[in-house]
């Protein structure tokens, strides 16, 4: 694997709510899980992916793109209640 230099790591925070509609978070994922080449690493407390969000990390991983999320634990993932 090669090692990143400066300039080389693409950094990008956001914030969002939770909601029936595409969130703001939910249309970033979709064009970076898309545009990803080699890696994604999500860094989150709370990751509960709906089923789009889901499909694009699975295709990312069908393409080569190794993907890592990174949570608080495992139970931090359930499905949460409206």
């Amino acid at each position: 694997m090669p090692k990143n230099g400066p300039g080389t790591v693409a950094v990008h925070t956001a914030i969002s709510t939770a909601g029936k509609r595409p969130t703001r978070i939910n249309q970033l994922f979709h064009a970076v899980f898309e545009s990803a080449e080699a890696s994604l690493n999500i860094t989150t407390a709370y990751f509960v992916p709906n089923d789009k969000v889901a499909a694009d990390l699975i295709a990312a991983a069908k393409r080569g793109v190794r993907v890592r999320v990174l949570t608080n634990g495992y139970r931090s993932n359930h499905k949460v209640t409206w």
